[in-house]
């Protein structure tokens, strides 16, 4: 059973994964960050959908077509409350899938309970209505809801061992505030609770407000009106990335990009915000007396949470109600407890249900929920459809730019014996791809699959001994993994096992050992085994670097074996596409000898097929300054061509934003 607490928060979205007895943890998205902006961007001209950091991307140049503050408008759309609550828990539920898969398990929604965590003030019936919607799309076994600041407090109370004692918990998020004085011990109990419509988008209000009236007098800039509308988005962008500064600094600037193609500068002081945000101190101030007030009872620990608190303003008027002896621990985390709580309290409702604080409903959803819960499912096909087109798209793309870089490598290796005429053919027709590339990114999904067809025929055809050469190798890997198949499936219905064999203790045992590893790699690499080759020379490697207490000769032994090696493995890599680890074990190499020709050419090869090509050029101008090669040549042209051709493609990318 996995148990899930999602947080849809107006800056950004996260999800907490859990299963019966275990801590909950934040699952990273794709880029290893566990905040996702939720920020969702339509871009016309594609019909593509970007969530996320690829929407925050995508932002300036869309801003008409650009959601974000979701939780302050849960409804767009009368007909379709919650979509785009919908499409990016969509996008979060990806990351905890590739989570899980790489833990060899998966999320089945029928076996899963999900916490919504809500903002305190959220009315029932839209509470109701998101919990039915966000159940009735995915499936899930039950949705349940918790408050954010609930989820806060046993967030605290279950990754912490905390004494009976009594607790504030500030949240300060993007629109409000909600304090509470909670009673943490073996229980959790809130003694009072108090919210108000104020947060950090109010404090960048005035800030903004601020940078507007000086724009407008210092630069005779209007950034409020409609034609400076990506002006006004750097201005939120500067104004906000001030205001975390001055949370470790007494003094910073509001630094906007692009106005009157210049840099502004604006400063801003602590005492300067303070005044500015004065009215939105005060009502956080009053939100807090009369918790503490209500309460009746002595505060002995305060925790802050939400991207506004950490504010020193913030925290000064909370110590002013509070007393300065009271201790802020920050034992949570400010970004990720709401989150988290939420997993612990869907974990806990599988076997607490008596004490959950919301009664479990069964009730059918109403028919009128279930006609939008329809059309959101509707809606949502359409949206992953356009997503799954983009994907497919890029992979074309990309499939044949990898294709075009190992038809070059075939081509200069002379691997598979083809013939001048059909090697002269094949670059040709590389060369005309690449030029058809530059142009490819704007056709639809169906004209790039026919030309996508097209290309892979023409290919056939202008060097059908290569296409002999491949077909046979795949045919031969075919073979030899069925071979492989059925000597194991006879192995284990006889109960045969493999003796094992001893391994070497002496550094020349293991030298030797690596020796006959080696050897068996290279006829491997011959026998284009290069998965077979890739083991050899692993294992090979293994008993190498086992080696210890070396004297000088045996160390420089080792260093030329590893050398070897890495430069071997680089090159199988190279062979199976497995760029990253050809990258790997040729800076490996480097690190032993940093003018290896081998070891340069080859760093460039993967550097090359990652489209890394500003660094593919410098690797293999260094391995041409140490040894001429007309392959190095080839591929330094074929490279400065490539960087080339990116800066004609952002130019034309330019002249469509910005008209010049």
């Amino acid at each position: 059973m996995n148990f899930l607490g999602i947080d849809i928060g107006s800056k950004h979205s996260l999800i907490a994964h859990t299963v019966e007895g275990s801590f909950p943890i934040v699952v990273s998205n794709k880029i290893s960050n566990p905040l996702t902006p939720s920020c969702v961007v339509y871009e016309p001209a594609s019909e593509a959908v970007f969530i996320g950091d690829e929407a925050i991307d995508k932002q300036m140049r869309y801003p008409q077509h650009t959601i974000n503050n979701v939780t302050t408008q849960p409804t767009f759309n009368q007909e379709l409350p919650y979509f785009y609550h919908t499409l990016l828990i969509d996008n979060l539920l990806k990351d905890v899938e590739t989570y899980l898969k790489d833990k060899l398990t998966e999320l089945k929604p029928e076996e899963t309970i999900v916490t919504l965590t809500i903002p305190s003030e959220m009315e029932e019936q839209k509470k109701e209505l998101y919990k039915n919607i966000i159940k009735g799309h995915f499936n899930f076994k039950e949705v349940l809801t918790l408050s954010d600041i609930e989820a806060a407090a046993l967030c605290l109370k279950t990754m912490h061992s905390v004494e009976k004692k009594n607790v504030l918990i500030v949240d300060i998020g993007a629109h409000h505030t909600t304090a509470a004085v909670f009673s943490v011990g073996e229980t959790i109990e809130c003694i009072s609770k108090e919210s108000t419509v104020v947060g950090g988008n109010d404090f960048d209000k005035k800030l903004i407000e601020y940078a507007e009236r000086y724009l407008l007098e210092k630069q005779k800039i209007d950034i409020t009106q409609p034609n400076y509308i990506r002006a006004f988005i750097r201005t939120q962008r500067a104004v906000e990335k001030a205001r975390i500064l001055l949370s470790t600094i007494p003094e910073t600037n509001i630094e906007i990009d692009g106005i009157n193609d210049n840099s502004v500068m604006i400063k801003l002081s602590r005492e300067l915000m303070q005044q500015l945000i004065h009215d939105e101190l005060y009502k956080i101030e009053e939100v807090v007396k009369k918790v503490v007030n209500d309460g009746k009872t002595k505060i002995e620990q305060v925790e802050v949470i939400g991207g506004t608190g950490r504010a020193p303003n913030v925290v000064q008027i909370i110590k002013g109600v509070v007393g300065e002896e009271v201790r802020f621990l920050n034992s949570i985390d400010s970004a990720c407890s709401i989150a988290l709580g939420g997993a612990v309290y869907a974990e806990r409702s599988q076997h607490n249900k008596e004490k959950l604080t919301e009664e479990k409903k069964n009730n059918e959803v109403e028919e009128k929920q279930k006609e939008m819960i329809k059309k959101i499912d509707e809606e949502m096909l359409k949206a992953t459809t356009i997503i799954k087109n983009r994907e497919r798209k890029m992979w074309i793309l990309n499939d044949i730019e990898t294709k075009i870089n190992q038809y070059r490598r075939y081509v200069e290796s002379k691997e598979g014996n083809i013939p001048e005429n059909e090697s002269n053919a094949l670059r040709n027709l590389c060369n005309e791809m690449e030029d058809w590339l530059n142009d490819a990114q704007d056709l639809g999904l169906e004209s790039l699959e026919e030309a996508y067809k097209a290309h892979l025929i023409a290919i056939d055809s202008a060097a059908p001994t290569l296409k002999s050469y491949l077909d046979k190798k795949a045919e031969e890997a075919k073979n030899e993994k069925e071979k492989a198949e059925k000597m194991r499936a006879e192995h284990i219905g006889t109960g045969e096992t493999a003796r094992k064999r001893p391994e070497p203790k002496t550094n020349k045992e293991k030298m030797e050992a690596a020796e006959k590893a080696k050897e068996k790699g290279t006829k491997a690499f011959k026998d284009t085994d290069w998965i077979g080759a890739i083991r050899m020379y692993s294992s090979a490697l293994g008993h190498v670097e086992a080696m210890f207490d070396m004297g000088p000769e045996e160390i420089d032994k080792c260093n030329q074996m590893k050398l070897s090696l890495y430069l071997n493995l680089a090159l199988c890599y190279l062979k199976v596409d497995k760029l990253n680890k050809a990258l790997d074990n040729a800076e490996s190499a480097l690190k032993i000898d940093g003018k290896n020709v081998k070891g340069l050419f080859r760093k460039g090869m993967a550097l090359n097929g990652l489209k890394k090509y500003e660094e593919a050029l410098v690797a293999f101008k260094q391995s041409e300054e140490i040894e001429h090669s007309a392959a190095t040549v080839s591929w330094i042209k074929n490279t400065e061509a490539k960087i080339q051709a990116d800066k004609e493609k952002e130019k034309r990318l330019a002249q469509k934003m910005f008209g010049f």
